[in-house]
């Protein structure tokens, strides 16, 4: 082996040192500003915390359909409500709206029972008059 061989492997040697210890001061430099943990900072927690945002991002879709499902349970509510607070109580409409509730997918018997329970705690007095779940049943 020659002189140049152990010269150019030395100086090599010191090229990588250099690198590695330019890339640390500027690991270093970025902790400063809060960009990275790296040696002076530690993470405040574990590391399964980044996948918090994966998480949130899968779990939005949820969020989403639970909202869309309760608005969707919303109106036909309102609607039967108001519709069982007309004297005397048109079973045919409230029968119509329980068969779309159907159709839309929601459960008719616990709308009704719903509606029921908001139309007597608006009017405590007249809750005799609404008609029992089997007079308003939907046609198959």
């Amino acid at each position: 082996m020659s002189a140049w061989n152990w010269l150019i492997g030395g100086l090599l040697v010191v090229g990588i040192v250099a690198v590695l210890c330019g890339l640390d001061r500027l690991c270093l430099w970025l902790e400063d500003r809060g960009w990275l943990c790296y040696r002076r900072k530690r993470p405040g927690s574990s590391p399964g915390s980044c996948l918090v945002g994966l998480q949130q991002l899968v779990g939005s879709g949820a969020k989403h359909a639970i909202r869309r499902r309760q608005r969707a349970q919303e109106q036909p509510l309102a609607e039967l409500v108001a519709c069982l607070a007309v004297a005397p109580v048109d079973v045919e409409q409230v029968r119509l709206l329980l068969a779309s509730a159907s159709k839309a997918g929601l459960d008719w018997r616990n709308l009704y029972r719903d509606a029921v329970q908001a139309r007597r705690t608006a009017r405590p007095g007249g809750a005799e008059l609404l008609p029992p779940v089997d007079a308003v049943a939907p046609r198959e």
